[in-house]
């Protein structure tokens, strides 16, 4: 690395200790294209998607541009009314309300975090009852631009069940 290399990665003047790159002091936001960029997309609980039995539905998505990315994201399932859930699946997904497959199926991930399946044996969810559901973090490896969709499904008796919840990629290469 010569020094016009070490201006490049280090801005400001000095050296850069090998195997230490700088970070973002400024509190602002990594530029697009960038390592540790981040991309986000946020359903409130207000606007909680209904769901129906057995239905995959999608809660949120974002649009993720080539390159690989570590992938994470929750679902919060909420009852509407006393509601019993005997399975809950949230994954990852490039089709609209289609529960995503296993790892590579559905060109998301790399491992077996792409998909989360919990058979909850018949839990009894009251008005305020919301259970949780984290999918990945899991690799994902894109040569060009694709729709994330964050997907739930449940399965469940009386009442309702509505979902909300986050979906974020991070820039890792």
């Amino acid at each position: 690395m010569g020094a016009a290399d070490i201006q490049t990665v280090n801005p400001s003047g000095g050296g850069v200790t090998a195997g230490n790159l700088p970070g973002l002091t400024t509190g602002g936001a990594i530029s697009a294209g960038h390592i540790g960029e981040l991309i986000t997309s946020n359903l409130v609980q207000g606007s909680a998607v209904v769901l129906g039995t057995g239905t995959p539905s999608t809660i949120t998505s974002i649009s993720v541009t080539a390159g690989v990315w570590d992938l994470w994201g929750q679902i919060d399932y909420i009852a509407g009314g006393s509601t019993t859930v005997t399975v809950l699946y949230s994954s990852f997904s490039t089709v609209t309300n289609t529960l995503g497959t296993f790892p590579g199926g559905s060109g998301i991930g790399t491992d077996g975090l792409a998909q989360i399946y919990d058979t909850v044996n018949f839990v009894t969810m009251a008005n305020t009852g919301i259970y949780t559901q984290s999918v990945g973090p899991t690799a994902l490896l894109l040569s060009s631009t694709t729709t994330i969709f964050l997907v739930g499904v449940a399965f469940f008796a009386a009442a309702a069940l509505s979902g909300f919840g986050t979906i974020r990629a991070r820039r890792v290469g």
